[in-house]
Order: structure tokens, then sequence, then C-alpha cells
């Protein structure tokens, strides 16, 4: 490639930056067709966006991966995506607090738990989401498939920023060295270590 290739390829990215757009490979974009065939997809994407992005879609090819590859058996497919995620995830982006209902390890329902949303996070190994989240008794974990409902409590600024602290600053000692005496244990039901976490921010 010459340099004048180089600066010719350098200004459409940055143009395509400046108007928050991304350019798609064909086969990236059969790709994309691919996965919004999977049943996931109605609960990852808002019904007007999967429709627009389908719409977009339409004259794609799909990737039919069935002439080369073979799956062997395996135990009941979990879905990546959960129907929560979207719901807690715009609770945690516009600082709102919430009551949770969620179903005891052995039975029973645990009913109006409030706290503020902290922040997902994704087990890699069990394949599960959970919530992590604040409230007078610490920091609480809670697996996803285990919330029953989670609903937006609406927080002063001033409250919230001040939940924020304490909820971050307990994570922060979280990091610390396991030889610290004077870390705050996180409540029973916390995720545990080592994990390897995929983050929704």
């Amino acid at each position: 490639m010459n340099p004048f290739e180089k600066i010719f390829n350098y200004q459409i990215l940055s143009r395509l930056d400046e108007a928050d757009s991304i350019a798609l490979t064909t086969h990236e974009r059969s790709w994309l067709k691919t996965m919004l065939e999977h049943p996931a997809s109605d609960d990852a994407f808002a019904e007007g966006t999967l429709s627009r992005l389908r719409d977009l879609l339409r004259n794609e090819a799909t990737i039919d991966s069935r002439e080369y590859i073979m799956q062997k058996a395996k135990s009941r497919e979990r879905q990546v995506y959960h129907p929560l995620l979207r719901p807690l995830r715009r609770m945690i982006q516009e600082g709102s607090g919430i009551r949770l209902t969620t179903r005891l390890k052995h039975g029973g329902v645990q009913a109006n738990q409030n706290g503020l949303p902290v922040k997902l996070e994704y087990n890699m190994v069990k394949r599960e989401w959970y919530l992590l989240w604040y409230n007078a008794r610490g920091l609480m974990s809670s697996k996803l498939q285990h919330i029953v409902s989670a609903k937006p409590l609406p927080l002063p600024p001033e409250r919230f920023e001040a939940l924020r602290s304490r909820a971050f600053a307990l994570l922060e000692e979280r990091r610390t060295p396991r030889g610290d005496r004077d870390r705050p244990r996180i409540q029973r039901g916390a995720i545990p270590d080592p994990l390897r976490l995929l983050l929704l921010r």
C-alpha cells in the first residue's frame, strides 16, 4: 500500500468515526444476518432496532454452517442473553435505584429488596449473568435467573452519589490483597473467584 492509499484510508476512517459509523465487510453483514435469526435476538434488541437491522440486511446472504460444521450432542443450551439485561443496564445508566424480588435457593421468594444496581457481570465458566448491587448489608450478587422482578426506584441525585460512592469503595476494597484483615467482606451470594468476567458497561 502506497502512502497516498494510507492517507485516503485514514481520511475515510476518520470521517466514519466522526459520524459514529462503522464500515462492515460483506462477510460481517452475512454473519450479522445469520445471528439475527437466532431466537435470542428478540431479547437482545428492541423491536424497532431489530426490525430496522433485518430490513437493512434483507438482500444479504446468510451463512449456512451446516454443510461444514458438525456438533456433538450436548446438554440443554443456556441463552447467553437474558431478558433482564436491557432494563437493568438502563437503570444503571440512568442512576436509578432498584426494587428486587428474588427466588431463594431452597424455595420461596424474597420481595421488596431495595438497593442500588452497580454493574452486570458474566461468568464465562457457568455461562450465567449476575447483578452486583448495593444495599444496607453491603455488596450483593444475584443470579439473573433467580430474579423474579426488578423495578426502578427514583433516587435524588445526592442520594445516588452517596450510595454509588459507598458501593465503589467496597469494590475497591475487594481488590486489595487477601491478607488485608480490614477488608469488608461481601455478603453470601457473591460471585466466587477466580472468574473470567465480561463486563457490560
